[in-house]
Order: structure tokens, then sequence, then C-alpha cells
């Protein structure tokens, strides 16, 4: 009679990772100080101001700053404030979902006339 089958083989899983990375980027083309702030689930985890005011016989110029964030995975209510030079700030409300180990973009643009736009690749 053949004997007992040989136990199967049990392959440890790999832990999925509880965090996501969260690359932020911020391009302002218009000239003068523009502020971005990005806040996720209620608590702020990035603020920057970018580009210069003009002056005498200096023109003001917009800016750029890009960033990383390490975030919790799973369900995420994000938020983004741009606020351009002398202007009320705009609110961009985004809902998303991080898997863990992945890496997003989040890729803010304030064009020149002011008008800004807020995606998530």
């Amino acid at each position: 009679a053949p004997g007992p089958p040989p136990p199967e083989p049990t392959v440890a899983e790999e832990p999925v990772p509880q965090t996501a990375r969260l690359h932020i980027s911020f391009q302002s083309d218009m000239p003068g100080e523009a502020t971005v702030r990005v806040h996720i689930n209620s608590q702020n985890i990035f603020q920057r101001t970018v580009g210069e005011k003009g002056g005498f016989m200096r023109k003001g110029k917009g800016g750029r700053v890009d960033a990383s964030r390490v975030v919790e995975a799973g369900d995420a209510s994000i938020e983004v404030w741009v606020t351009p030079p002398n202007k009320a700030g705009e609110r961009f409300p985004i809902p998303e979902s991080f898997a863990g180990g992945s890496t997003r973009t989040l890729d803010i643009r304030l064009s020149r006339d002011g008008k800004a736009s807020v995606n998530l690749n």
C-alpha cells in the first residue's frame, strides 16, 4: 500500500506593507508667492510657499517644489488647498484609497492666470 502523501510545503506569506508613498509636486507659473497645503484625514502632511514677489525693477516669478511623504495604507480623505498670490485659496477634496506598498503622485499646478488643477496619478 502506498505511504501517506508527503506534507504540502508551507509558503510563508509576505506581509502586505501598511504604508504607501505619496509624491507631491507643486508647480506655480503665476508670478508671486503661492501656497499649497495638503491634508490627509484632517492631518496637515505638507505645506509650502513657492515663487517670488516682484519688487523695484524686478518681476515676480513662480516656482516649484517636490516632496515625498509616507502615508497609511487604506482609505484616505485627501484635501489640497491652493492659494494663488493675492487671491483666496481654493480647496480640492480627493477621496482615495492607498494600496500598501504603492507610490502615487499628487500633481498640483497653478497656471499663469491663477487657475489651479490637482491630479492624483
